[in-house]
This record gives structure tokens, sequence and C-alpha cells, in this order.
């Protein structure tokens, strides 16, 4: 009768270690914290574009969060050296840009003014936080302030 008993314990315990191991083979089949990756989705880069009068066609630059039209035209002037900036911190006014392309403000009554998306805000260059697709142009005109 010892013989029954023990054939029945050892069938019970190989029982319980196939369950066992079948819970264990489906919990680390699993995809880690149940994430399933779609590599199809594609991640979307926001840009800007600048045109400088006397600079040859228009640039597109790579829009980080918080970038200002200042901060987009020092990156211009860093990848092209023809740009030659020249800017100068006003204390409690901000950032002016006084000179480009080798046309400084105030020659012939002239300076250096810009526009986003075809109108003129009335905010520094350093101020204005950049958008997806703006349209960052800048001229050498005479103010109309």
């Amino acid at each position: 009768m010892e013989t029954k008993k023990i054939g029945k314990i050892l069938g019970l315990a190989a029982v319980v270690i196939l369950v066992l191991g079948f819970v264990f083979t489906i919990s680390t089949s699993k995809p880690a914290n149940n994430v399933i990756v779609d590599e199809s989705i594609e991640t979307q880069v926001e840009t800007v574009t600048l045109a400088v009068e006397g600079m040859a066609g228009e640039s597109s630059f790579n829009l980080s969060a918080g970038d200002t039209v200042l901060d987009i035209l020092k990156n211009m002037d860093s990848e092209n050296s023809n740009l030659q900036l020249t800017v100068k911190d006003y204390a409690g006014m901000g950032v002016l840009v006084e000179g480009m392309n080798g046309k400084n403000n105030g020659n012939e009554d002239k300076y250096w003014q810009y526009e986003i998306n075809g109108l003129a805000p009335q905010i520094g260059a350093d101020k204005l936080e950049l958008s997806d697709g703006d349209a960052i142009r800048w001229h050498f005109s005479e103010s109309e302030f």
C-alpha cells in the first residue's frame, strides 16, 4: 500500500512541477510591462524657416522648446560665416540686432527688422518664442516708428 501512496505523491508532485513550469513560461514570454512597440510611428521634427535680406534663399532649422527668433538667427550665423551677425544687449530692453551681411543699423536711416509669418511683431527677437512652421524674414529698411 505504501507503494501506491508513494506513486500518488510522485504523480501529484509531477503535476505541480508541470503547472509551475507552464506558469513561469507564460510569465516570462510576455513583453515587459505589457508594452507594445509600434515601429511604424515616426517622430515629427518641428522646424522654422529663416530668410535674411541679401542672403541667398531661406534656410530651415530644427526647433527646440523655447527657441526664440534670435536663437535661430544665431544658429544661422554659426553655420554661415557670411551672415556676420552683430548684436548688443541693452539693459532693461533686451538684445538688438545691430548688423548683418555688411549692413549696420542707421545706414541710410535703415534698420534690421523682422517679420513672423508676414507680420511685424512688437517684441524683441530675443523674447519671441517660435512655433512649428513659423517663417522668419529679416529685412533692412526704414523704420516705421
